[in-house]
């Protein structure tokens, strides 16, 4: 059953514009009549993601109609980055910053089309902003709205910084060395996350260390970055700036910041600045085995004092070689806490980054939040970011383009996220629900938790509790199945979960395939009283995007398939899966009130 989005929920603005426009002398008046619709995501979107804004214009008038203009307001020009449009055509600037495109489009009487504007989040905020299509000499306003959290303040840009020179001004690796403290909001309360490791890497303050340190995650999102300096080598360093993110390149996890402010807000006078730098070597894929290395950064436990370690190169791999990144390899092979930790040569330049750690490391899960709802805040839950790898390191040849555009004053964010395959239910269909009439199969109840009903059309999940999941399952079970349903959002938590369920067997056994509300998806399983991640939460702009969503999923022993809007965005084995229910779910973290409607639901089996 289709029915129209909730246009607040999905920022779909739709404006309705009759103007009577004078024809040629001696002949009757016409009228021009525009439909404008513009859609937003419907994610709260993260710094440095990129997003659509769709503007759909259609002619409902009885001759044709020709955009000239579209202007693109100055505030919105300032606090994103245009990426570019479709069809493409080039963003001319006014003096007063608002942005003019001119297609060349021609609209018939009763067609439409859709423009397509390319942005990055930049700064963060609320954003609703005016632009005007002008068609025939009139002015038709529209509106573009977003919602915007990071830690770079709005408005807040980095100035060029000079690189040290090595043995000329550069400084010793224990006098450079910083600890990063990510301040995030847990259950509404501000507090230190975790702390990692970096080196200044310019006098006025530019700082290298690992993406996932200043990135956090989708359970941690940071609010602010704190700097603490080495004072001497044998003391905890001390908190003396804040910090934003200048450049960022998720998938090899490096990361450059910028000091911004003091302590209590007030911004630097970069020219005043002299701070202990090292210098970054401009190439490393010549090192030979045997050369020696140290390793810096800050001991993991409350002292956090400066160690050194030492270590020899045993090979350097390139992209090709390892198919994914270039590595370092070194002779040190344990694996721990090394954070943001730096790896530099025997005249002290930085030649590389700790890499990530190994699939299933022995680290410490510190958890800040019951993120599996169970009650508990255990090693089962999402770990804050931590660990590093000083046996593979990430060499500085690898992020030399980020460095460059930091050194430059430019902000630049490259974010890792899921693309996805095409994808089509397979299978024949054995059971078809669009809820209208209501039927009796589909499990309904009303608690304390929150409550299943067939409304309007529609299976309605809601969740009145914090940390609370509800569901609703229909009693069909075979060896391999697979159930697909639209859902949509209807009142929203701001950090709610909801999809499908297969292998229910209770409360206790099952497997779930979800999205988030703020644009992340994983697939996780419940074993009595055990959590098992199958598949991290990872971001896909096709679910920031919002709306309703076509939800699929194939569970069997030989697969796990997840899709959303005929994408595949997961496609994983889980031996131990048993056969089970189907149904459907929502949950959410620290707040309440999420309402989610499911709809067309159809179950198959091979």
């Amino acid at each position: 059953m289709k029915r129209t989005p909730s246009f607040l929920r999905f920022g779909l603005l739709w404006v309705m514009l009759l103007l009577i426009l004078a024809g040629c002398a001696g002949q009757p008046k016409q009228a021009l009549a525009l439909e404008v619709r513009v859609s937003a995501p419907a994610a709260i979107l993260e710094q440095g993601r990129s997003f659509n804004f769709v503007l759909e214009l259609k002619n409902i008038s009885q001759h044709e109609a020709q955009p000239t203009e579209i202007q693109l307001p100055a505030k919105l020009l300032k606090a994103f980055i245009y990426e570019g449009s479709l069809p493409a055509v080039t963003l001319t600037l006014a003096a007063d910053g608002s942005g003019v495109l001119q297609p060349e489009l021609t609209l018939a009487p009763g067609s439409s089309l859709e423009f397509v504007f390319r942005f990055m989040a930049l700064d963060p905020g609320q954003y609703a902003e005016q632009g005007l299509v002008v068609v025939d000499g009139v002015s038709f306003p529209f509106t573009l709205q977003a919602q915007v959290r990071g830690t770079n303040p709005a408005g807040w840009r980095p100035s060029l910084s000079t690189r040290p020179q090595t043995l000329v001004n550069a400084a010793t690796p224990s006098q450079a060395l910083v600890q990063i403290k990510a301040l995030v909001d847990v259950e509404g309360e501000e507090q230190i996350g975790w702390k990692a490791s970096g080196a200044l890497i310019s006098p006025d303050g530019l700082i290298l260390t690992s993406a996932r340190a200043v990135l956090g995650s989708r359970f941690y999102p940071v609010k602010d970055l704190i700097v603490a300096l080495t004072v001497t080598p044998d003391a905890p360093p001390v908190e003396k700036y804040r910090a934003s993110i200048v450049q960022v390149d998720e998938e090899l996890d490096v990361a450059v910041l910028k000091l911004r402010t003091d302590l209590a807000g007030t911004p630097l006078d970069y020219s005043s600045l002299q701070l202990p730098a090292l210098a970054v070597a401009s190439t490393v894929s010549a090192y030979l085995p045997g050369e020696p290395l140290d390793f810096w950064g800050y001991t993991a436990d409350e002292e956090a004092m400066v160690s050194q370690l030492e270590g020899l190169v045993v090979g350097v791999q390139s992209a090709e070689q390892t198919g994914n990144q270039a590595r370092i390899l070194t002779s040190y092979q344990a694996e721990g806490e090394y954070l943001g930790w730096i790896a530099t040569n025997s005249i002290g330049e930085i030649i590389g980054l700790a890499g990530p750690v190994r699939v299933g490391a022995n680290l410490t899960c510190q958890a800040l939040l019951d993120s599996n709802r169970d009650g508990l805040r255990d090693n089962q839950d999402a770990c804050v970011p931590a660990g590093g790898s000083l046996s593979e390191l990430l060499p500085a040849d690898s992020f030399a383009n980020s460095l460059a555009a930091a050194y430059q004053g430019e902000i630049g964010f490259q974010r890792s996220q899921a693309d996805g395959t095409p994808f089509s239910p397979a299978g024949e269909v054995i059971a078809k629900d669009e809820f209208s009439p209501a039927v009796g199969r589909w499990h309904i109840f009303h608690d304390e938790l929150g409550s299943a009903q067939i409304k309007d059309g529609q299976m309605v999940l809601w969740v009145n509790s914090p940390f609370s999941v509800v569901w609703s399952t229909v009693d069909y079970a075979y060896e391999s199945m697979s159930i697909s349903a639209t859902a949509q959002v209807l009142a929203g938590s701001g950090d709610g979960d909801f999809g499908l369920i297969c292998g229910m067997l209770d409360g206790q056994h099952f497997t779930s395939l979800e999205v988030s509300e703020d644009g992340y998806f994983s697939i996780w399983k419940r074993s009595g009283s055990q959590t098992i991640i199958l598949v991290e939460w990872i971001y896909a702009e096709i679910i920031a995007a919002g709306g309703a969503l076509q939800l699929s999923a194939e569970c069997s022993s030989e697969s796990l398939k997840f899709a959303v809007n005929n994408s595949l965005l997961a496609d994983v084995i889980d031996p131990q899966f048993t056969p089970g229910t189907v149904g459907l779910m929502a949950g959410t973290l620290a707040s309440s009130n999420l309402s989610v409607g499911f709809d067309n639901v159809e179950i198959r089996i091979p």
